[in-house]
């Protein structure tokens, strides 16, 4: 969710010295799948440049055409394992079920701002239209990108705070 709030910022223009601030350790931390080392790489690169200049050296040449891939996420293991669930603490059950609300309400987004993409190519939108849903597109990544940020740092708040539940719930799937 981390590395997806960055590139949703970056494909905006919205790389701020506070969000780069909060990406890099939990990128330092991070093991999972998505490669990241392009991502930690750049960031002290970034932060030599002023935050209004940082769209303009990432996109020299102005908007690339290019569409920002949006994405459904889901939770499998929590899926598959939820009634089991009920035997962690309450915290942690509050914790988990908020992760999977704000998901849930995270790929609405997600399908909302596809379904305004595509209507981004009809030919018969007036120039106004147009330009409306342009703006609707815009304020939508930028409201996933907060979105995505705010999962995240409620991820890292449940592996911080319940380790204990959290070891004692996966290591019961290995059983």
């Amino acid at each position: 969710m981390a590395l997806f709030s960055y590139r949703l910022r970056h494909s905006t223009g919205l790389l701020t010295d506070e969000f780069l601030g909060w990406l890099e350790p939990r990128l330092q931390r991070y093991t999972g799948p998505q490669p990241k080392e392009g991502v930690l790489e750049l960031i002290p690169i970034l932060r030599q440049i002023p935050e209004g200049e940082r769209y303009c050296f990432m996109h020299p040449t102005g908007r690339d055409g290019k569409a920002v891939g949006l994405l459904e996420y889901s939770l499998p293991l929590l899926t598959a394992h939820i009634g089991e669930i009920s035997i962690s603490p309450m915290s942690f059950q509050y914790a988990v079920l908020q992760i999977e609300d704000q998901l849930a309400m995270f790929n609405q987004r997600v399908v909302f701002l596809q379904r305004q993409f595509e209507r981004s190519f009809d030919a018969s939108l007036s120039s106004e239209s147009y330009q409306s849903l342009e703006s609707n597109l815009s304020q939508g990544y930028r409201d996933l990108a907060e979105s995505s940020k705010a999962i995240s740092e409620m991820i890292s708040k449940i592996s911080c705070k319940n380790q204990r539940a959290l070891f004692f719930w996966t290591s019961r799937k290995r059983m």
